[in-house]
């Protein structure tokens, strides 16, 4: 009686390999024989000659390797099929079928990534309250204007920017009042800044931008842009309490490796804006970068 179990389905694709291996051996073993035999039937019908006894040897001994090469190469179809059943959909182990259930489990594992990365990438790269890039997505995108500024050999300024003290802010306007901010917040950075600079997320408090081409005074302008566009918005006033933004800026450095080494210093000159208000730009020397041929 047929085992149609679910053991014996999971079972059943290591058959076709197995029995493959198997038939391949066996045919090879003949194989290997045929000279040996020719040998004996050379032997009982006279004497030897040293050619014909060279040639069977060289014979017998291609035949063995042979066999041993293709034992070798099958032996990976059993570890395929044992990952092929494990991800096979239920009812497709028939032994007729296992080429068709590795297929089919391939097609199943390329479906179900296809599926993760398509749930994935909005929630690992997009802010969900603002839509603006998150950190993840601003430090691969830092990244390549890393690259691109030193190919160049041109500036690169990064600023931290975040509403004044944001904690007391939102303690006297209500959380979702300070949600509204932050999301205008993002909106009028965006629309202010140029096209192609870079606005996101950095954490739940402030935000970060990337100005690819701009000089520490030109970057420094361009946030205290923002900050006026800001202060005329009045957001949180009717709640009794107007938001404000203050921007740490900071400028590529040869040694800097990655955005977060430039975010770093705009972090420091950021907690000096808001302790005084204002925009206030990282010390260092304003230097471009290193012009390189490759990177």
């Amino acid at each position: 009686m047929k085992d149609d179990s679910p053991q014996a389905r999971r079972r059943a694709p290591l058959i076709f390999p197995r029995h493959v291996a198997r038939r391949a051996v066996t045919l090879g073993c003949v194989a290997a024989a045929g000279p040996f035999a020719v040998l004996l039937m050379v032997m009982a019908s006279g004497p030897l000659e040293p050619v014909s006894v060279g040639l069977a040897a060289v014979a017998a001994a291609i035949a063995v390797a042979c066999v041993l090469l293709l034992a070798s190469a099958l032996r990976p179809l059993e570890k395929v099929a044992a990952e092929a059943a494990r991800v096979a959909p239920p009812g497709c182990g028939e032994p007729a079928d296992e080429a068709i259930v590795i297929a089919r489990a391939l097609d199943l594992l390329g479906r179900r990534l296809e599926a993760a990365m398509r749930r994935g990438d909005p929630a690992l790269l997009d802010d969900p309250l603002t839509g603006l890039p998150n950190r993840l997505a601003v430090m691969r995108r830092g990244r390549d204007e890393i690259t691109r500024a030193r190919r160049k050999g041109e500036p690169l300024c990064a600023a931290l920017f975040a509403i004044e003290d944001f904690g007391g802010f939102a303690a006297t306007v209500g959380p979702a009042e300070a949600d509204a901010a932050t999301r205008v917040v993002a909106e009028l950075a965006v629309q202010t800044l140029r096209a192609y600079d870079v606005v996101g997320r950095w954490d739940p408090t402030r935000f970060v931008a990337i100005l690819p081409e701009a000089e520490i005074e030109h970057a420094v302008g361009a946030l205290q842009r923002v900050r006026g566009v800001v202060a005329e918005a009045d957001l949180g006033r009717r709640a009794g309490r107007a938001a404000a933004i203050a921007a740490g800026v900071a400028v590529l450095q040869p040694d800097d490796a990655t955005l977060g080494d430039i975010v770093a210093r705009a972090a420091r000159a950021l907690e000096r804006a808001e302790a005084r208000g204002g925009v206030e730009a990282a010390p260092g020397p304003r230097t471009r970068p290193a012009f390189l041929t490759s990177v």
